[in-house]
């Protein structure tokens, strides 16, 4: 109990000069705190320790303000127990036993509360007016502790860390938990790993490992090695909280045994020196601790009550709370509080502060200055005329006025005065090119290609370009031709470019109208054909009428009445109607009689065919001129069915003269197929060729005629169309596909006229034509049981020329082909699979049997070798493997077993092994076709190796 309020009797037996006296002390006391703070902040000196800089000083880092139980006080080496009062240096360390706490107060106002069975160290404090030079660190080996941040974290928080054995942490200006334990510690949380945790109750910080990661207030990491980067971890675990034994480190003092900490803010000032709070100052601090220690602690806290304050706390707490708010930048709290009153009311009235509420005030102003009722007025007003001058206009007056000119417009018949005046300038153009009016030109007559879509009407200009347009665009007009027959004559057309080719004056003259009308005979489906000469033909802009001048030349032109263009349509009805593979169309009317083309070449002759098998168009064209020049031109790769339709297809080919063909022709062949959706009847469009050397290009306006086998034109026999085998002497063994033979009706299979094949050298495809010469020998023939016949014999080399169709590949020689065995039939089997064959005869296995045919031929051609009869063919369907067997009679066999089972169109190349050695038989090869509408028979061309011979042979199912 202090002595000066122990009791009634003491204090009336003190003297009243003793009263006055310590009051006088106490007085003196208080007004000197705030000078002596400000003392020791100006010479920057703190306690005494005897070492430091030079002078003899060593800057003082806190005091110790709370001792709860065993505490251990290291300081420069030396250990003692912490008693509370005691000043504390860079260089400590604090050892707190279970069951025991310390507080730590920092001359910067930061505090740090250290829990049981812990140890920390203050290793580096400095505390300045430069807020740089001030620095903060304190090393946690084990145990917790909760940081307040003091003035250097609030000033530079960069400057106060803490670092564990695991991590280092950053403060953000904060109050911080955080702990660490060592494997095998008693302190370490059922369930919980060993290593730091960081939870943050205010601000943010940073944690360091690996790498780096940001928290804020109540969030938490945990770090469990340096190698590893820190992990989320739940800011309410049990961890965070006391642990058992003892008060927390962040525990309010109880009756310790050194007793209370004094009370102090809980948080620092930020900004504030040690001089400006006299609580730091450590003069005044231990002098208080003196008083404290004599017991007159209740004699300064009556004098505090006497100023009117509750405490010294509370005075104290007071004083910074003003010193704060002038740090601020007001005069004084109730200043501060007085801002906050008004910037509400601004608020309250919709503001976001009242210096927003005096710049809207004065802006206000200032719009009704310049004649605005407000500047919401002022700003529609300024987006109205900013609309209209988007639209064009000078202003919104300007605007108005132009509305009242469209309306009158409008009620003269037009959509606007623009459409106004260009149709005044239309008109005019019009009469200029010889027209009453411009209604004229865009009207005519009935079209009679009204259901022609896409590409039904083409034209080609002097580059060989093609343009193209709708029927339903066109304008025709009628002219009576020498005949008395009503013909309709194009005379203008609308272009998908916005241009407009319009005749310029229709001549009734017959020979002056190159036009030409060709009528299928079958179908009556009709093809125009025919030629604008460049004098009688406008190029114009359709939407101005303006002349584009004459950049296209002649223009040839072709269309049809009807006219198909689904790819996959025309595939499925040529396809159907092809008889042998393949669908034709031969030429069946062109332009070449109403005007010359291709400076003096004309043509005469053009086939375009559809392979079935492969679905692709192939086509041949043949000019001729006066001095007997000739040009050819050929697609022998093919085009689909669909990119002809789209693009149309390139030609390349020769130029041939009486002496030597001259490579270097080209061109191509653009236009549309004609039908009426059930049948592919021709074709029509325009063939453009070029023959750079002689400087010859030109166009062409074409019809072709759709035709099958039993299609006979006018005035020539129609094709036949075979499928088959030609054998060639070469090292591969290998034979190729006769893909047509051509022959005259009635065929005289001996004197087929061509055979067309594809060889396989390497890496090169070579297309090939050999034509007969019409001396061989007879060939021979087989009637299989649906009464299709099989042909074969042998061509010597004086029995066949050969073309080379593909200048661009190797060239091939009647030297490299030899004595030629070959074998056709007129009937390609129907199958679309190997498996229809199963289908077709009902069982798991096929056999053929030899026929006909047979004999081996040497390199001359004499037959050197005959086939036995027992020879067969077995396909099996439950294995799909098929067997071959080849028997030569006395000379040896040779066989072919467990094959996996061929394509729908053969097999070639299988590998023929003997099973006897006979002197002049060691194996061979083999290729081979079906044969007949359901697979009758059975092609096989075979090549024997030892004796160098070759032949043939039929199988009959």
């Amino acid at each position: 109990m202090n002595r000066f309020v122990s009791t009634a009797g003491k204090w009336h037996s003190a003297s009243f000069n003793t009263w006055v006296l310590r009051a006088a002390f106490v007085l003196l006391l208080v007004l000197l705190l705030p000078l002596s703070v400000r003392a020791a902040e100006g010479s920057g000196q703190g306690e005494s320790s005897g070492q430091g800089d030079g002078t003899g000083q060593k800057e003082k880092a806190g005091q110790l303000m709370f001792v709860h139980g065993t505490v251990v006080h290291e300081q420069e080496g030396k250990s003692k127990p912490a008693r509370r009062g005691a000043s504390v240096f860079q260089g400590d360390r604090l050892v707190t036993a279970s069951a025991s706490s310390v507080q730590l107060r920092f001359t910067d106002g930061g505090t740090l509360a250290v829990k049981p069975n812990s140890e920390i160290t203050i290793s580096e404090y400095t505390f300045t007016d430069n807020a740089d030079a001030s620095f903060q660190k304190t090393d946690i080996v084990r145990g917790g502790l909760r940081s307040i941040t003091g003035a250097i974290g609030h000033r530079k928080p960069e400057n106060v860390s803490f670092r564990t054995p695991v991590a280092t942490i950053g403060i953000r200006g904060t109050i911080i938990r955080l702990l660490h334990f060592t494997e095998g510690t008693t302190d370490l949380p059922s369930g919980t790993r060993s290593g730091s945790y960081l939870m943050v109750e205010q601000g943010a910080a940073a944690a360091t490992t690996t790498g780096t990661r940001v928290i804020r207030a109540g969030q938490a990491l945990a770090m469990y090695s340096p190698d590893t980067p820190p992990e989320a971890f739940p800011a309410d675990a049990a961890i965070f909280n006391t642990a058992p034994g003892g008060p927390g480190p962040d525990a309010p003092p109880g009756n310790g045994e050194q007793g209370e900490p004094r009370r102090g803010p809980a948080n620092p000032v930020p900004g504030l020196g040690v001089g400006e709070n006299h609580l730091q100052n450590p003069e005044v601090q231990e002098q208080q601790l003196k008083k404290e220690e004599e017991g007159d602690l209740d004699f300064v806290e009556a004098a505090c009550r006497e100023e009117g304050f509750i405490s010294c706390a509370d005075k104290e707490a007071k004083e910074l709370a003003e010193l704060q708010c002038r740090n601020e930048g007001f005069a004084s709290c109730s200043a501060k509080e007085f801002h906050l009153l008004t910037e509400a009311a601004c608020r309250a009235e919709g503001y976001t502060s009242c210096s927003a509420k005096e710049f809207h005030l004065l802006t206000e102003a200032a719009c009704r200055a310049e004649g605005y009722t407000s500047c919401q007025a002022k700003e529609a007003f300024l987006l109205a005329e900013s609309a209209c001058q988007a639209e064009g206009y000078t202003s919104c007056q300007a605007k108005e006025e132009s509305s009242a000119e469209e309306t009158i417009c409008q009620s003269a018949g037009y959509a606007s005065c623009a459409e106004k005046e260009l149709a005044e300038q239309i008109d005019s153009r019009c009469t200029l090119l010889g027209y009453d009016s411009c209604a004229r030109i865009l009207s005519g007559g009935e079209n009679p290609i009204g259901s022609v879509t896409q590409k039904g009407l083409l034209f080609a200009g002097t580059a060989g370009s093609v343009l193209s347009f709708d029927g339903a665009e066109t304008q025709w007009e009628s002219f009576t031709d020498t005949s008395g027959e009503v013909v309709p004559v194009l005379v203008g057309a609308n272009l998908d470019s916005g241009l407009r080719l319009q005749r310029r004056m229709l001549n009734t003259s017959v020979a002056n109208q190159m036009h030409l009308v060709q009528v299928h005979p079958d179908t009556n489906s009709k093809t125009y054909l025919g030629v604008w000469p460049e004098s009688e033909f406008l190029y114009l802009d359709r939407d101005t009428m303006i002349s584009q001048g004459s950049p296209l030349g002649s223009l040839v032109y072709a269309a049809s009445d009807s006219v198909l263009d689904d790819a996959f349509e025309l595939e499925s009805l040529m396809s159907s109607a092809a008889i042998g593979g393949f669908y034709e169309f031969v030429l069946a009317a062109d332009t070449s009689g109403v005007q010359p083309v291709m400076n003096g070449l004309k043509l005469y002759d053009m086939r375009i065919s559809l392979d079935t098998m492969d679905m692709l168009l192939r086509s041949e064209v043949f000019f001729e001129g006066t001095d007997s020049d000739t040009m050819h031109l050929m697609n022998h790769t093919g085009v689909s069915v669909g990119d002809f339709t789209a693009s149309g297809m390139d030609l390349s080919g020769f130029y041939y003269s009486e002496s030597s063909p001259e490579i270097g022709a080209s061109g191509y062949f653009v236009g549309g197929f004609s039908g009426d959706g059930s049948v592919v009847d021709g074709m029509f469009g325009v063939v453009y060729g070029e023959i750079p050397t002689l400087s010859l290009s030109g166009e062409v306006g074409v019809a072709l005629m759709g035709m099958d086998s039993s299609f006979t034109s006018p005035g020539q026999p129609g094709p036949s169309q075979y499928f088959g085998l030609a054998g060639f002497n070469n090292a591969s063994g290998l034979n190729y596909d006769i893909k047509s033979v051509g022959c005259l009706i009635p065929c005289d299979i001996a004197g087929a006229e061509s055979i067309e094949t594809s060889l396989s050298l390497g890496s090169d495809v070579m297309a090939i034509r050999l034509t007969s010469q019409g001396i061989q020998s007879p060939p021979s023939s087989y009637t299989l049981p649906d009464g299709s016949d099989v042909f074969w014999g042998i061509w010597q080399e004086a029995d066949y020329d050969i073309d080379d169709l593909d200048p661009s590949l190797v060239h091939i020689t009647k030297a490299d082909i030899g004595p030629l065995p070959y074998m056709f039939t007129a009937q390609a089997p129907i199958l679309n699979d190997i498996h229809d064959l199963q289908t077709l005869t009902g069982s798991p296995s096929v056999n053929f049997q030899l026929a006909a045919g047979g004999d081996i031929y040497d390199a001359m051609g004499s037959p050197v070798m005959t086939l036995d009869s027992s020879s067969s063919l077995e396909l099996d369907f439950t294995s799909s493997y098929m067997s071959i067997y080849l028997d030569f009679g006395t000379d040896g066999a040779l066989e072919a077993n467990s094959l996996p089972l061929p394509d729908i169109n053969g097999f070639n190349g299988i590998s023929l092994t003997t099973v006897s050695i006979p002197p002049a038989l060691s194996g061979g090869f083999i290729s081979g076709r079906f044969a007949g509408t359901e697979a009758e028979g059975a092609m096989l061309m075979i090549e024997t190796l030892g004796i160098d011979g070759k032949g043939v042979a039929v199988f009959e199912r």
